[in-house]
């Protein structure tokens, strides 16, 4: 049975949040693009006796890619945290979706910020940023 489903468009229909328990703050708004990336490692199981190559699912390493406009309200979340790695990993969430129609992908307490770039190389241009949140642990998927 084929997928059918209208596109939807990605303004306005992603959220991605990022903070201390229970204290996430909406980063969207310094958004514009956002990818959630869920890499699962291969384990290769050839033998002797295969016919081919062999290979199993291993673990997912699973990562929310983001990147836009910089600001200070934005550093004072992230920023901060680079300078200083908190001792416990931050909540954080992507959810993708309009109403009716919405995925929900939450990581409680396993979350760091990685590579964190601030970016004001072209002088007649604004400031950007990219960073990438690093997740630990499956998410909790819902689809509210």
């Amino acid at each position: 049975m084929p997928i059918t489903t209208p596109p939807i468009r990605a303004m306005s229909n992603v959220i991605v949040m990022y903070g201390p328990n229970g204290a996430s703050v909406d980063i969207t708004g310094a958004c514009n693009s956002a990818q959630m990336n869920a890499t699962v490692n291969e384990i290769e199981t050839t033998t002797l006796a295969s016919t081919g190559k062999e290979t199993t699912p291993g673990q997912a390493e699973w990562k929310i890619e983001c990147s836009g406009p910089w600001s200070k309200a934005l550093d004072d979340v992230l920023g901060v945290d680079v300078v200083t790695p908190p001792e416990t990993k931050r909540d954080a969430s992507i959810q993708f979706g309009q109403v009716g129609n919405r995925v929900l992908y939450t990581w409680d307490q396993q979350a760091f910020v990685s590579n964190y770039t601030v970016d004001p190389s072209n002088p007649s241009e604004a400031i950007t940023w990219s960073g990438t949140l690093v997740l630990s642990g499956a998410p909790t998927r819902t689809a509210p």
